[in-house]
């Protein structure tokens, strides 16, 4: 919050990206669990993506799969806006999520929009481009 309020007073004219997680608003037993061990990470979580919709400011939330130290680019990615809960077969690699949080920094569809990011099965197929056109701005008070 202290960092949104700190951009709205200097004028801030970037794009401001957020990593969230998968099962942010899909609770599963992993959900429960991650919360009772990390002090309720992921209801912080999804506040912040509330607060950062509502401040004003150009946003792009990124909710990621779990994360691996693996090899990025071996593995075809699925970007959606459905909510997906936290789940061991919703994975990504760190170096793909990092990928796409380059891509969407540029990207006009990415623009005030809340989707998800995990690997498919297969070889890379699309390009991040291409994925991230699909991309619908978040409605009014999402």
């Amino acid at each position: 919050m202290n960092t949104l309020v700190a951009a709205q007073r200097v004028g801030f004219g970037g794009r401001f990206l957020y990593m969230t997680s998968s099962g942010v608003t899909s609770r599963s037993w992993a959900t429960v669990l991650l919360n009772l061990y990390k002090g309720n990470t992921l209801v912080w979580r999804e506040r912040a993506e509330h607060e950062i919709r509502g401040s004003g400011l150009e946003y792009t939330i990124i909710r990621a799969g779990i994360l691996l130290n693996r090899p990025g680019g071996q593995r075809a990615l699925v970007v959606t806006q459905r909510p997906l809960p936290l789940s061991i077969h919703y994975r990504i690699a760190r170096a793909d999520v990092a990928d796409v949080f380059v891509a969407s920094l540029g990207h006009p569809s990415a623009v005030r929009a809340t989707f998800e990011v995990v690997w498919s099965d297969g070889p890379p197929r699309d390009s991040l481009p291409v994925l991230l056109a699909q991309l619908k701005p978040d409605e009014p008070g999402e």
